[in-house]
């Protein structure tokens, strides 16, 4: 049993460390132990790897763990046991292949990483005195700071109005990438943090963790699996969770000698949950005749053939169906999508009459959310599996997102209990966002894409939909975008 997974699926809210479990559940007083030792640290300079073994703190810290699970789990069982049996029992499977495959780790190319590493700290070097130039006034400015570039872009004359959730003017992507055209010092700065996250919290901690085995570097990144309220998993050493599109990143992961990477992702996972939980017939149909959903869409709003459609128009139709997905407004639509506000409202305008069944799906969930709140605790909503994820009073917007990520999530993670059942576990290397990796011997490569498309495909969720998945082979993660070109790559051997 694991009493982290108990207390997830009893409050996701929460934290649900031991010892605020301890607290919550069971009383101030088990957290004691850990605060004398931590006073015994600080006093003596000690850590978990110089505190003397005999010290009276440490045995005290250690025998109060084994007893403080111990208890929560008596506390929690009885409610989990009852109310999230299914769930629990998805969740433990889980673990298990969650477990082997960070034991078994993943190769990566530590001469690329190397390289990579020492190129983004090169541009580094090289935009830090630009950008302190174009903030004049002899300024040297932080460019991770927000308060400080926040500053010097309204002495340029920049007009902020976009606000964290703490309240503070907010210079993020979106914001800088708006302004970049009028204050190139905004563009700088974007690119510089870019460098500067990659550098950080990529290349650095891909090498710093790997270690060799039969003279090849691995890393095993420890993947949380209820990482998020909706039980999505989060992956870190390395943060695989934060991994940005392409393959810059991703060519630093590599099968090793005489086998293969096999990538296997679920086809429109998210779009088709909202299809059959809505139900919408007119997206059902899509799917079923092999559509490209969003291309269909945005052909049957333009009244053009699908050949005909832009990516600009496609584009729009993807971030619409999102949009709803995620509860976004109009004004989150056009940033998204890159459009004006009338061209945003007016293809939502027609894309709820295209499928009316949408915001009726939104409403419908908003509603059993407000009915579920009985004035104690949050509205929720719940997943297909029956697990709560209970929602801010002011923010019903999120039902929707929570409903279907939350589903999605437990669809994938049921998927990959099936591949371990069916002997595939061996293989199984990572599970980030909602894709599949596994490493097999080139000679049994194919085999095991089949077998993996095939095991993950499911039709039992919905009556007349489909969950598929697909799957490529590949030597690098990032030959996933094999047709992006990646600066950073080095030449082939």
């Amino acid at each position: 049993h694991d009493t982290m997974i108990m207390a997830h699926l009893d409050d996701p809210v929460r934290a649900i460390g031991l010892k605020a479990l301890g607290r919550r559940h069971l009383g101030g007083q088990w957290g004691a132990g850990e605060d004398a030792l931590k006073i015994a640290f600080g006093t003596a300079g000690w850590d978990f790897a110089t505190v003397p073994a005999d010290f009276p703190g440490y045995w005290q810290y250690a025998g109060l763990d084994t007893i403080l699970t111990a208890r929560i789990a008596a506390k929690l069982w009885p409610r989990v046991s009852a109310q999230y049996r299914k769930p629990y029992e998805v969740e433990m499977a889980f673990i298990h292949a969650l477990r082997d495959a960070e034991i078994a780790g993943v190769a990566i190319d530590a001469a690329y990483c190397q390289s990579a590493f020492a190129q983004l700290q090169l541009q580094l070097a090289v935009l830090a005195p630009q950008i302190d130039e174009l903030a004049g006034q002899g300024v040297t400015l932080n460019p991770l700071s927000d308060r400080q570039v926040t500053r010097v872009l309204q002495d340029q004359g920049a007009i902020l109005t976009k606000r964290t959730e703490k309240g503070q003017l907010s210079t993020d992507d979106a914001v800088l990438t708006s302004l970049r055209e009028h204050f190139p010092i905004a563009g700088l700065v974007l690119e510089y943090r870019k460098a500067s996250f990659l550098v950080t919290s990529h290349f650095s901690k891909m090498l710093d963790l790997a270690t060799e085995r039969d003279g090849t570097p691995f890393v095993h990144p420890s993947t949380k699996p209820v990482g998020a309220r909706t039980g999505r998993t989060s992956v870190t050493d390395p943060p695989l969770q934060t991994i940005p599109r392409g393959r810059v990143v991703r060519d630093g992961y590599i099968a090793r000698p005489g086998h293969k990477l096999i990538l296997c992702d679920y086809d429109g996972m998210e779009m088709r949950f909202l299809a059959g939980d809505a139900p919408c017939p007119a997206m059902l149909e899509a799917f079923a005749r092999g559509d490209d959903l969003h291309r269909w869409t945005a052909a049957q709003v333009y009244g053009v053939q699908p050949e005909a459609v832009t990516r600009e128009m496609r584009g729009l139709a993807k971030n619409t169906g999102f949009a709803a997905i995620y509860g976004a407004g109009v004004d989150k639509l056009a940033e998204t999508a890159g459009v004006t506000i009338d061209k945003a409202e007016d293809f939502a305008r027609r894309y709820g009459e295209l499928f009316p069944e949408v915001a009726q799906w939104q409403q419908r969930l908003i509603h059993e959310a407000q009915r579920s709140c009985n004035g104690r605790e949050w509205p929720h909503v719940r997943t297909i599996l029956g697990r709560k994820l209970p929602v801010e009073p002011d923010k019903l917007y999120k039902v929707t997102n929570f409903r279907d990520q939350g589903s999605c999530a437990e669809i994938a993670k049921m998927a990959v209990n099936r591949l371990a059942c069916a002997g595939l576990g061996d293989f199984f290397r990572l599970f980030v966002h909602d894709e599949v990796i596994l490493e097999a011997p080139e000679d049994v490569a194919d085999d095991v894409l089949r077998a993996t498309e095939e095991i993950m495909r499911d039709d039992t969720i919905f009556e007349g939909l489909t969950f598929t998945a697909s799957g490529e082979i590949v030597t690098r993660w990032g030959d996933k975008y094999r047709n992006e070109t990646n600066q950073m790559m080095k030449a082939p051997e």
